[in-house]
């Protein structure tokens, strides 16, 4: 769909929204898990950790990397920041593909990566859903299986201020999806490469195989797990973002859309008499940061520079210990 489709698409939903952020489910969790008894080796990757639950009656078990800095102790709730692979990726992209433990080693935080090859980070599942990742949605997985596992067993990820989610293309767009649809977990989120409005690709098979095809199901892709809207209740969540300019693959055009939803959502907090500008101390409403790239593509040559572009402004709005 060209940009003049997509802004038109915007200017539709500036209609509906409003300065308040929307109220959505806090992703409270009925599960319950131990604490973790195993050794955990700080300064390293911990690559023998399993998340274990059931759920429908039977036994689910999905791993996930989790790299611990030096600095971590026991019992100390450190920053925390949930990284999500892209569609073919897995839990081992993010280590395979840059040196994201340096950056964490340096500022302090603690890295998790899930193994979820295959999902869109959806919220929900539908009768003509045809791509299951798990029994539970990806994005639903994260908020309701993920983080509660984190804060029960290693008593990390607990404080919204302190945790903050990011991912690359299809990861990219989970980051923020999650982020918008639980934002009690989250106080700031990172999307590199990823395609947030699903009206502009509305003839995607890869969509289809989740939501159902489009012209059966326009509701649906109007209103499920649409980011154009979720960005409505990222208000105090900052948004770092980051886009090729000659990717073949989501046109850099997606992460412009999510920029301008957010600076008309800042627009219209102001309008109401909220501050546009930040004063030394404080934050924007909708406050986001951008970075597009020429001869950059929809790859880890890419994705690899985006670690340090994103642990600093990670710094500047995640609380130190």
């Amino acid at each position: 769909m060209k940009l003049y489709s997509v802004f038109c698409v915007i200017s539709a939903v500036m209609l509906v929204f409003s300065c308040e952020t929307a109220q959505v489910s806090s992703g409270g969790s009925v599960y319950r898990f131990p604490e973790y008894k195993g050794t955990v080796s700080a300064g390293s990757w911990n690559r023998s950790i399993t998340i274990d639950y059931i759920v429908e009656g039977v036994r689910e078990s999905v791993p996930v990397h989790i790299y611990f800095p030096r600095s971590y102790r026991k019992g100390k709730d450190m920053r925390t920041l949930i990284g999500l692979h892209d569609l073919n990726g897995s839990m081992s992209s993010w280590s395979r593909f840059t040196r994201i433990e340096d950056y964490a080693e340096q500022h302090n935080y603690i890295i998790v990566c899930p193994n979820m090859p295959g999902t869109l980070y959806e919220t929900k599942y539908y009768p003509e859903t045809t791509r299951k990742w798990n029994r539970i949605p990806g994005g639903k997985w994260i908020a309701e299986i993920l983080v509660p596992y984190l804060r029960q067993s290693f008593g990390i990820a607990r404080d919204k201020k302190k945790t903050g989610i990011f991912g690359c293309s299809t990861g990219a767009r989970g980051a923020v999806l999650v982020a918008g649809s639980y934002p009690d977990i989250f106080g700031a989120v990172a999307g590199f490469s990823g395609a947030y409005d699903s009206l502009a690709d509305s003839d995607s098979r890869l969509m289809a195989s989740v939501y159902g095809n489009y012209k059966s199901n326009k509701e649906r892709w109007k209103k499920e797990d649409n980011i154009i809207l979720l960005a409505e209740n990222l208000k105090d969540i900052p948004v770092i973002l980051g886009h090729g300019k000659d990717d073949g693959t989501v046109p850099y055009d997606q992460t412009r859309l999510l920029a301008i939803r957010l600076l008309q959502l800042r627009s219209k907090c102001a309008g109401q008499g909220e501050p546009e500008t930040a004063t030394e101390g404080e934050r924007r409403p909708y406050e986001f940061h951008m970075t597009l790239r020429r001869n950059e593509y929809h790859n880890w040559v890419f994705w690899r520079t985006m670690p340090r572009y994103m642990i600093l402004l990670f710094n500047k709005y995640l609380d130190h210990e």
